[in-house]
């Protein structure tokens, strides 16, 4: 901790270090936003007939398969469909 931000410093410029370095700093990263803003997760649908729906905690997608594909949203996770977008969060 530095004047109230975090800084990652690395012992030497090889390589393996300098990608360990990135990787650490990135990690950290993702947890701060995970922490701060949450995680979601955008997907578009598109094509003829593609379509989703939700039936309480089930997602129902029919996405070019002879049946409709059946998702049961795991505990934590809420969803929502806009046209052809499944917003996650």
């Amino acid at each position: 901790m530095d004047n109230g931000q975090l800084v990652f410093s690395r012992a030497s410029d090889e390589r393996h270090v300098r990608s360990l370095h990135g990787l650490t700093r990135s990690e950290v990263a993702n947890m701060i936003i995970g922490v701060t803003q949450g995680y979601s997760k955008v997907l578009e649908i598109n094509g003829v007939g593609f379509r989703a729906q939700l039936n309480g905690r089930m997602l129902v997608m029919n996405i070019g398969f002879s049946h409709p594909v059946n998702f049961e949203l795991p505990k934590g996770i809420e969803a929502g469909i806009e046209k052809q977008t499944i917003l996650t969060i």
